[in-house]
């Protein structure tokens, strides 16, 4: 559902980051997609961590951004140009929350999605074109490990989403798939 009013509070003291610095932008750009209704991501897009972006101010936003965007404001031919996979992620019978899952391209690009709390998932904005999908499962925060990366995306995901973060493990089914316009891939 598109979000219909939201507001962005900054800092009143921005001292700490020149205005016109790569990183106030890509920090400002992040927080306007969320104030937009995007999630993070773990696809190296403008919705993802400072330390695992790849996006720049000369090109500030990724085809997850960009297919993001498209499904919560959709133009009226959006359907008919773009298709989508949707599946579960999960541990035995059991759905997995908060799973990214990410629908990749033998060119790179990377589109991705959040699993719901019963592990289902939906990846729409997808171009035509074969898929290949994966899932990533967060790391629990641990304060005690020496990597930075994984206590960064735990810590990351600790701070928007609470306790919830926990271990998880899982497993989906399917690994290629072709979408078009004018039908929808989904995994089984």
């Amino acid at each position: 559902m598109p979000i219909l009013k939201s507001t962005l509070i900054l800092n009143k003291d921005l001292s700490a980051q020149p205005v016109w610095s790569e990183a106030f932008f890509m920090t400002l750009t992040h927080e306007m997609g969320h104030t937009l209704g995007l999630q993070h991501t773990l696809t190296s897009s403008v919705m993802s961590t400072e330390i695992t972006r790849a996006m720049s101010k000369a090109s500030p936003l990724g085809d997850d951004d960009r297919a993001g965007v498209s499904a919560l404001y959709p133009t009226p031919d959006f359907a008919t140009r773009f298709g989508s996979i949707s599946g579960r992620v999960t541990a035995g019978s059991a759905g997995m929350n908060l799973a990214s899952v990410v629908a990749l391209t033998l060119d790179g690009t990377a589109i991705s999605a959040l699993t719901n709390p019963d592990g289902t998932y939906r990846i729409e904005g997808l171009p035509p074109g074969n898929y290949a999908t994966m899932f990533f499962l967060r790391a629990p925060y641990n304060p005690g490990s020496t990597n930075a990366m994984s206590n960064q995306t735990a810590q990351f995901c600790r701070q928007c989403h609470g306790d919830k973060s926990n271990e998880m493990n899982g497993s989906t089914a399917g690994t290629v798939f072709s979408t078009s316009p004018t039908s929808r891939a989904k995994l089984q």
